[in-house]
């Protein structure tokens, strides 16, 4: 019976080996040709990619994220990369790489690449410092992220009783 069993990227080419034999075998035994879909690690809002006990409510968005009201004062609290000083961030621009706002927005929350780039080019040009960037794209696009999210959540926990899964 096929099931999903998630791995790593370092899996590819176990995966690839396997549907090589699989392949090979499939009419006289029916095997099934495995696949992978490969995740991308989120970092936390705080920064990290491991979760600390001592952050665990503020560093994570919850999904389904009910209160927006707590979204927002954690996207609010999120890194970001900006300059040590106002001054230094308008001559040299924020730095992105180091942006949890930018990444959740590029990896969840704007869909619009031109926004995004407006965003992108704001952020390294120093238009925006990052609470304005928090302000006009962090909290406003996800919470239509979550609005949605939850709003489609609450469907599909409608539908679920239908649902016939394969024996």
């Amino acid at each position: 019976m096929p099931g999903v069993i998630p791995v790593g990227i370092d899996q590819a080419p176990h995966i690839r080996m396997v549907r090589d034999v699989a392949r090979r075998l499939k009419q006289e035994y029916g095997f099934f040709l495995p696949s992978a879909i490969y995740g991308k690690y989120t970092s936390a809002l705080d920064g990290s990619y491991k979760k600390k006990k001592s952050s665990l409510d503020t560093a994570k968005l919850e999904i389904p994220e009910k209160d927006m009201k707590v979204m927002e004062k954690k996207i609010n609290k999120a890194l970001t990369g900006g300059r040590a000083t106002r001054e230094e961030q308008k001559a040299k621009g924020g730095e992105i790489e180091k942006c949890v706002v930018y990444e959740y927005s590029k990896n969840h929350f704007i869909k619009d690449d031109k926004k995004l780039n407006e965003m992108f080019e704001e952020c390294v040009s120093g238009k925006n410092l990052c609470g304005e960037c928090k302000a006009k794209y962090g909290v406003p696009y996800a919470t239509k992220f979550y609005e949605e999210f939850n709003k489609n959540f609450e469907k599909a926990k409608k539908n679920i009783g239908k649902v016939r899964f394969v024996k």
